[in-house]
């Protein structure tokens, strides 16, 4: 059972802790008022116009007047009854914003027809997004419909994107379609970004959809998380399209991730797509993971090239992982190369 206080008195002792470390910062500045931190755009803004003023000082002044609301905001929101009546009637966005979060983090199933009224028709929207992130909090069934209501309809990026993840926690079947719609329509990567996430809850089903991401999707951050979330699916469609993402996509991070969700991948053609990879792709990164995915799947096709990269791979990053590789796949091939190198 979940203690009823505990969120309230953790959160509390936080915002007490960084207030009296953002005094201190104000303190530091104000004793020594010839240091001063240059504004990040200065260079763009008239030969330095701004480069005396005492920014990190200044910043620490405005938190701290800010902080008091927020911690009577927090403080007044003890229980669930209380909770629940502030993120009704509250009348700052801060009170309704912290009776959100700590009715998430209470799990009361009573508190699910304000969340799903908050997530729908409060102004605020951090409320929003803090409801949305409380109703995948609940793990109930009936938090799903307001969930993906938002994230078709809510006009705001951030609420959509906390209504993805959401989703993704709450792991049921009908949120499959949603997200897949959410990841492969949305205006906004960080959106498509989060679904691509939260498709990983979701099952078999959801690899098509994400294979599609991970070779269409124009975001690298996107296509990024589809291979991850390929990755904990372990499906066969998914494999296929991890092959092709390491073959063919234009940046270097989707192409580790490929490598590295492959290592353990069951498929006939993964093999031979990892050596090819191994001996062509030019960022030593990818070639990293190749060795090491190739160790993983410890075949024996891959001594020759392991070795191959072990003598001649430009980067010693590489080498070392073509070592281990040949020390996880082992036979005799193997260990006469890893004795003859280790004597040269």
């Amino acid at each position: 059972m979940r203690q009823s206080n505990t969120l309230g008195t953790e959160f509390l002792r936080g915002v007490f802790l960084a207030r009296g470390f953002l005094a201190g910062l104000f303190l530091w500045g104000e004793l020594r008022p010839r240091r001063r931190l240059p504004f990040p755009g200065t260079g763009l803004l008239g030969g330095g116009l701004l480069a005396g003023v005492p920014w990190l000082p200044l910043l620490a002044t405005l938190i701290l007047l800010f902080a008091p609301a927020r911690d009577a905001a927090a403080a007044r929101c003890r229980t669930v009854p209380t909770c629940i009546a502030q993120l009704q009637f509250g009348e700052s966005r801060d009170d309704r914003e912290y009776a959100a979060i700590i009715l998430g983090e209470r799990g009361d199933g009573s508190a699910l027809g304000v969340l799903t009224k908050a997530i729908k028709e409060d102004k605020g929207e951090f409320v929003r997004v803090k409801a949305a992130q409380a109703l995948g909090r609940l793990v109930s069934p009936k938090g799903l419909p307001p969930l993906i209501e938002a994230l078709k309809n809510d006009a705001r990026e951030r609420v959509r994107e906390e209504a993805a993840r959401a989703i993704g926690r709450l792991g049921l079947i009908d949120g499959l379609a949603p997200l897949t719609e959410a990841l492969g329509g949305d205006m906004e990567w960080t959106v498509r970004q989060a679904a691509a996430v939260a498709l990983a809850s979701l099952g078999a089903g959801a690899a098509e959809p994400l294979g599609q991401a991970l070779g269409n999707d124009a975001r690298t951050e996107v296509r990024l998380a589809a291979a991850r979330s390929l990755a904990a699916l372990k499906e066969a469609g998914g494999a296929e399209a991890l092959t092709r993402a390491l073959g063919g996509d234009a940046q270097a991070a989707v192409r580790i991730a490929a490598a590295r969700a492959l290592g353990p991948a069951s498929g006939e053609k993964i093999g031979e797509a990892l050596r090819s990879a191994l001996e062509k792709d030019r960022e030593r990164g990818v070639r990293r993971a190749v060795a090491r995915a190739l160790g993983v799947r410890k075949e024996q096709e891959a001594v020759e090239e392991l070795i191959r990269a072990l003598r001649a791979d430009p980067s010693l990053d590489v080498r070392k992982e073509a070592a281990e590789a040949l020390g996880m796949i082992g036979g005799d091939r193997a260990k006469e190369a890893l004795v003859y190198f280790a004597a040269n």
